[in-house]
């Protein structure tokens, strides 16, 4: 037996997350747990004591399931069920393409480091640079950071900076071009 979060656990004692509910529940049936591992949404791993590494940092102990997907360790296990959507930017040289649909062009298809129009800021021509900073800005907007509340708020304020914009003035033209 080990001091756990939610109390004393023992071996038999597992943590599982189940999709339809975001709270942790312990779970003992081997069914669920062998389900869940046949679907690499688990892996057992031993339990470990609370040790210092060799930088000083102390390590918590962790549970006796290790909640994983396709093999990697998840840092957030309130995470493990739900799919992670990648923000990427793509395109030649003349075109770049965000995941959520906005889209910038070289003016003159022979100088692509030149200057660029944004989907979003329609009637302004921007440099490369600040094409690239456009579409990152609408690829995090689009992904919810719109208010002081969010965590990457700090990088939407200097990205609008970059653009000589406020950052209400931002998010209110990215939601344009969205809708």
């Amino acid at each position: 037996m080990h001091q756990g979060r939610y109390g004393m656990l023992d071996d038999s004692d597992r943590y599982v997350v189940f999709e339809d509910d975001t709270r942790v529940r312990l779970a003992a049936d081997d069914n669920v747990l062998a389900s869940l591992t046949a679907g690499d949404y688990i892996e057992r791993r031993p339990v470990r004591d609370t040790v210092t590494c060799r930088h000083g940092a102390v390590r918590r102990p962790v549970t006796p399931l290790r909640l994983t997907r396709r093999g990697h360790a998840l840092l957030n296990r309130w995470q493990a069920l739900t799919p992670a959507k990648p923000m990427k930017i793509t395109g030649g040289e003349t075109t770049m393409h965000g995941t959520s649909g906005h889209t910038a062009h070289a003016v003159d298809k022979h100088k692509p480091y030149g200057r660029w129009r944004v989907s979003w800021l329609p009637g302004r021509t921007v440099s490369h640079n600040q094409a690239t900073t456009a579409l990152v800005l609408a690829e995090h907007v689009a992904a919810g950071a719109t208010g002081p509340g969010h965590r990457h708020w700090a990088h939407v304020t200097s990205w609008a900076g970059e653009l000589d914009l406020t950052p209400a003035e931002a998010v209110a033209a990215v939601r344009r071009a969205i809708t």
